[in-house]
């Protein structure tokens, strides 16, 4: 299975619709910071223990790669078309053996996103594309999160919008720097 037109769109749309939100929660945020939040995020799906928590991790996932690819300034939406082959590859009937490679997956892009980004700090290994590197890690770490949704009956573009649309793009960190203005996914009890 690969990525359609409509999910391509969609990363696209909440790529556009996530900026402005960004520059007025999070105005100074550093491509190292999204790094971080990606594999914080990561952390959460690999001990996720229900479909919820796997899907909601996945959106996770996707938002700080919205806001990672903007910092660069590359569209996640076409940069996903790349990772139609790694998707098509992946096509298992044993869903945690898909989760499992997914999750691998992921972990080599965002292994190739801090190789990128720390070399480049460093300036070291000048005779490689740092660039290019960094973009084809946040592709493969898209096509996983895809790959995790298509494992569970979704799309990437499904967890992403729903966690966009219906949490992150409702929060307002500078309002309220504990909770966001009351939008979140997590039961506390007094979200209310």
């Amino acid at each position: 299975m690969t990525l359609s037109d409509p999910d391509i769109e969609t990363f696209s749309r909440c790529q556009a619709a996530h900026r402005p939100w960004a520059l007025h929660n999070f105005p100074l945020t550093t491509a190292d910071q999204t790094l971080q939040g990606m594999v914080e995020e990561l952390g959460e799906l690999a001990g996720a223990t229900s479909m919820e928590d796997v899907m909601d991790a996945v959106g996770d996932v996707l938002i700080y790669a919205l806001h990672h690819a903007n910092i660069i300034g590359v569209d996640l939406g076409q940069i996903s078309r790349s990772e139609r082959r790694s998707i098509a590859q992946c096509v298992a009937t044993d869903s945690q053996l898909v989760l499992g490679m997914a999750l691998n997956h992921a972990i080599v892009g965002l292994g190739r996103m801090s190789h990128a980004r720390l070399k480049r700090a460093q300036n070291i290994r000048k005779d490689e594309n740092h660039n290019a590197t960094e973009v084809e890690g946040l592709a493969a770490v898209v096509a996983a999160m895809h790959l995790t949704a298509l494992a569970l009956g979704s799309t990437g573009a499904k967890a992403l919008a729903g966690v966009w649309d219906g949490i992150v793009s409702k929060r307002d960190w500078k309002a309220d720097a504990t909770k966001g203005g009351g939008h979140t996914h997590l039961v506390t009890g007094d979200d209310d």
